[in-house]
């Protein structure tokens, strides 16, 4: 018999809270005139995900609130609490948020999460709180108010930072995946069909990551190549890679019994 534990596995939901139809010239950075998507208006839609399991409740982003969506043209069906408890998880029972990046969609609602640890990449609070802040076209993705809680949690000692990659709890590891946002990470769990990549903006639509063609969004285009590169090495096989905005999730994924808007990313996706 063997000494050694095996990886704890765990249960990993995409849950939707909200979409955007978006130029399609939007999504992508390169022109594609073989590409309908580039003619047309296309879908964005916004997830959260949530890892649970041995005694672990971990929330991968937190989204965005309704007054937030308000003033950025953007409408929201529920907020993070009220997705993960439609699949049996209460706010109170997160014990930790993985905050990909700063970025509006991803960073909002700390303060539905009480006792949890936030979990973030030094180098995106540095950069979010850097003098190049000062410029609208930088700070367009994030909202000052976002990053000002995050600092208040700090300073309650309620935040952890990451400097690269790390495990985060057997099984779980984070990666930092830079280009779309200075420090943003992906986060690998482990699960019965091995282990699956929460990409977050790495990969907004599944096309930027096989097509090389990146989202519009960028803060250095170099580091976004390299970073896809790096997933594409993690991971198993490309069915294992769940990207951060793309609707296919859902149309892929069986849904949870309990909500319609949970996709069960522990099963591989189905084929046409």
């Amino acid at each position: 018999m063997s000494t050694q534990e095996e990886t704890p596995e765990y249960e990993v939901f995409a849950l939707r809270y909200g979409g955007v139809n978006i130029p399609g010239h939007y999504a992508t950075m390169l022109e594609d005139p073989n590409d309908p998507h580039t003619t047309t208006e296309r879908r964005l839609d916004y997830y959260v995900w949530l890892i649970r399991g041995h005694g672990r409740n971990i929330l991968v982003d937190c989204g965005f609130d309704h007054a937030c969506g308000a003033k950025r043209g953007r409408k929201i069906n529920r907020l993070p609490d009220a997705a993960i408890a439609a699949i049996g998880t209460t706010a109170d029972e997160i014990d930790t948020v993985v905050v990909t990046h700063l970025h509006y969609d991803h960073a909002g609602n700390f303060g539905l999460f009480h006792n949890a640890e936030f979990l973030i990449q030094d180098k995106e609070v540095a950069f979010a709180t850097s003098r190049y802040m000062r410029y609208p076209a930088v700070r367009r993705p994030f909202e000052a108010d976002h990053v000002c809680e995050l600092i208040q949690l700090n300073f309650a000692e309620r935040v952890r930072y990451i400097d690269g990659d790390a495990e985060i709890a057997p099984g779980i590891t984070v990666h930092l995946l830079p280009g779309h946002a200075h420090g943003l990470m992906a986060c690998q769990v482990n699960t019965r069909r091995g282990k699956v990549i929460l990409a977050s903006d790495v990969v907004h639509f599944y096309d930027n990551l096989w097509k090389r063609n990146p989202f519009s969004i960028l803060q250095h285009i170099p580091e976004y190549c390299d970073s896809h590169d790096k997933l594409a090495r993690m991971a198993e096989s490309p069915d294992h890679i769940i990207p951060g905005h793309d609707p296919l999730v859902m149309e892929i994924y069986p849904r949870h019994p309990d909500d319609s808007e949970t996709a069960i990313l522990t099963v591989p996706p189905t084929k046409d």
